[in-house]
């Protein structure tokens, strides 16, 4: 079945191929702003963002800039995919009418080959529902063009697709669990890393700081005594990322796992499926989905909002029901992370300087996740790593704490998240408070 078509465009840089759904149509005034984009970035391969016509109206797919891991999990690109005649002859060319497979497969081979792809955060086509791809072909593909080793499958959600990599080395984890005094939170988390966890070979380290009750007290000598976690206490320290950055100098895992007393397993495969993405090379930051017990959604995700404080991403009903590909069903690159399990390479952390103790109170994960994306490295988001959240702290925001957010996440505020949107008419969305990530609803 025809999905899409090729036509040309000439543009001063010599022919270009726009490639759309066959449904749809470039907008008024597309081909002035990609030929111009074509002049200003000399990019062989450019896409721009789109308007979905359906029963219930017009809806803008908002698109995000280069996300490896998210185009190995959906065809986020779309329509239209714009590509130079000398970089699609060498791709292996284009046939005039593809199914959804095929411009699938072209999208992935161009998009992890190009030497650079411009995103332009604009509305440029409008047509019908995008095409869903039905094979694995494309995602296999990609994962070959980016040296990794795995195996896909379809995911949940039509035209979703998730790819299980396995590890080379079951390296240990050092798993941090932040205490906060909270005994029977604590308590809940480091049972459930050992009696649901199919990976054995992690270690457990709690950190507690402030002022620790008696009855904790005697809890963390049980575990000292038994040897089942390493207790670094840190009596009258309140700094949050002072107190993990302490914890993790007394770790010996190749990878570090920060957890809230109160979050808890709730995948046996969770700490395997955070590990398959942190052992790559370009990964920064892992996180997992975190539900409450009542399996509603907690964290998929960061936004900033309008006071440039790092939020959730929430979307209301029960974690069964239907959800956006790129929010909670979909492994996909965010800037930031946190929100309960944060898993990255102990090198990185390092070599990062760790955690950035300005941020006393709470989102030195955040900070961190936005200093590797600024690094280059490619933070992931991943469904497959399950937790559930069973106690809730509260952290009111100290005054430093945030200020430093205002420095430190205001650029994303006012100049959009290149792994959400960067178009205008998102950002004016997000600013009254209706902001989406990804698909807009």
């Amino acid at each position: 079945m025809e999905h899409a078509t090729l036509q040309w465009l000439d543009t001063a840089r010599g022919p270009y191929a726009v490639i759309a759904q066959a449904d749809g149509a470039l907008t008024d005034g597309a081909e002035t702003v990609l030929c111009k984009s074509v002049q200003e970035s000399a990019a062989p391969l450019l896409y721009a963002d789109a308007e979905v016509r359906s029963n219930t109206g017009r809806h803008a797919l908002y698109k995000p800039d280069y996300a490896p891991d998210t185009l190995l999990s959906r065809n986020y690109v779309g329509s239209p995919l714009l590509l130079s005649r000398a970089f699609l002859e060498q791709m292996g060319g284009a046939m005039d009418a593809m199914d959804a497979d095929m411009l699938y497969s072209l999208t992935v081979r161009c998009m992890l080959r190009a030497e650079k792809a411009l995103h332009i955060p604009r509305v440029l086509f409008r047509g019908g529902p995008p095409p869903l791809p039905k094979t694995t072909a494309a995602v296999r593909e990609g994962v070959a063009l980016l040296e990794r080793s795995g195996v896909a499958a379809e995911a949940a959600e039509a035209g979703c697709f998730t790819v299980r990599y396995g590890l080379r080395r079951p390296e240990k984890i050092s798993v941090i669990v932040r205490g906060w005094g909270d005994m029977e939170a604590l308590r809940r988390t480091l049972e459930s890393v050992e009696l649901r966890s199919s990976y054995e070979n992690y270690e457990l380290i709690v950190v507690d700081g402030g002022i620790i009750p008696e009855r904790t007290a005697r809890y963390y000598d049980r575990l000292e005594r038994g040897r089942a976690a390493k207790i670094v206490r840190c009596p009258g320290k309140d700094n949050d990322a002072q107190l993990k950055n302490t914890a993790a100098s007394r770790a010996e895992g190749a990878f570090l796992l920060f957890l809230e007393a109160g979050v808890e397993l709730s995948g046996h495969d969770a700490l395997l499926r955070l590990a398959e993405h942190a052992q790559h090379p370009e990964t920064g930051a892992v996180g997992g989905l975190v539900e409450d017990a009542q399996g509603n959604l907690l964290h998929a995700g960061l936004f900033v909002d309008a006071n440039s404080v790092p939020c959730p991403e929430r979307r209301p009903g029960k974690a069964g029901e239907r959800q956006r590909p790129d929010d909670a069903r979909c492994t996909h690159n965010v800037t930031l992370l946190g929100g309960g399990a944060f898993l990255l390479r102990s090198d990185d952390f390092f070599s990062a300087g760790g955690f950035d103790e300005t941020f006393d109170s709470c989102w030195c994960e955040a900070a961190l996740a936005l200093l590797l994306s600024q690094r280059q490295r490619f933070n992931v988001f991943t469904p497959d790593a399950r937790f559930v959240r069973t106690a809730a702290r509260i952290a009111p925001l100290s005054r430093r704490n945030r200020e430093r957010c205002g420095d430190v996440f205001g650029p994303l505020r006012r100049l959009g998240d290149p792994l959400r949107s960067q178009n205008p008419a998102f950002l004016a969305e997000s600013r009254a408070g209706t902001g989406r990530s990804g698909d807009a609803k």
